[in-house]
C-alpha cells in the first residue's frame, strides 16, 4: 500500500525536466537573436544619422551662401555656362573646396563620399544654361558602405 506521504513527495521525471529545458533553450535562442538583430538595426540607424549630418552640413553651407556665391562655389573651371544646364562634383575626385568635405565624411562613414549635383533652373523650374538661370537646385547624395551593402542618402535645396 502506498502512503499519502509518498505521493506528495514525488518530483518531476527526467523526461519532464529535459522537455522543459529544451523549451527554455528554444525561447532563449529566439530572444537572443532578437537582441542581435536589434543591435544591427541600431548601428544602421546611427550610420544613417551620421550620413544625414554630413549631407545636411553641405546643404546648410549652400543655404548660407548668396545665389552668386553658390553659383561660383562648385562651378568647375572650363565649364561653358551658356550651354551647360548642370554639373556634378564628387568629394573624393574633385579639388578643393569640394574635397574639403571628404575629411568629415571619412571620420563618420566607412568608404563614404558625397556627390553634389547643381542644376540651373529658370523661373518655372525648367533646366536652362547657367547664363540664363535664376535658381540653382543643389542635390547632395551621400554614399557609404555598411557591411556588404552600399547605402545612399539624398538631400536637396534650391537657391534663388
Amino acid at each position: 500500500m502506498i502512503s499519502v506521504r509518498q505521493e506528495r513527495e514525488r518530483g518531476f521525471s527526467l523526461i519532464e525536466v529535459l522537455v522543459s529545458l529544451g523549451l527554455l533553450a528554444g525561447v532563449m535562442v529566439a530572444v537572443s537573436s532578437l537582441f542581435i538583430f536589434g543591435g544591427k538595426e541600431v548601428k544602421s540607424g546611427k550610420k544613417m544619422t551620421e550620413a544625414y549630418s554630413v549631407g545636411h552640413d553641405i546643404v546648410e553651407e549652400m543655404d548660407r551662401m548668396t545665389y552668386t556665391q553658390a553659383y561660383q562655389y562648385f562651378l568647375p573651371s572650363g565649364t561653358d555656362t551658356s550651354t551647360a544646364t548642370n554639373y556634378t562634383v564628387n568629394t573624393k575626385t574633385s579639388p578643393a573646396p569640394v574635397s574639403d568635405y571628404q575629411s568629415n565624411i571619412d571620420s563618420k562613414l566607412y568608404n563614404g563620399q558625397a556627390t553634389i549635383n547643381v542644376e540651373a533652373l529658370d523661373a518655372s523650374g525648367n533646366a536652362v544654361g547657367f547664363d540664363l538661370c535664376v535658381a540653382l537646385r543643389i542635390s547632395v547624395t551621400v554614399q557609404w558602405d555598411e557591411g556588404t551593402q552600399t547605402r545612399y542618402l539624398n538631400l536637396r535645396t534650391v537657391r534663388f
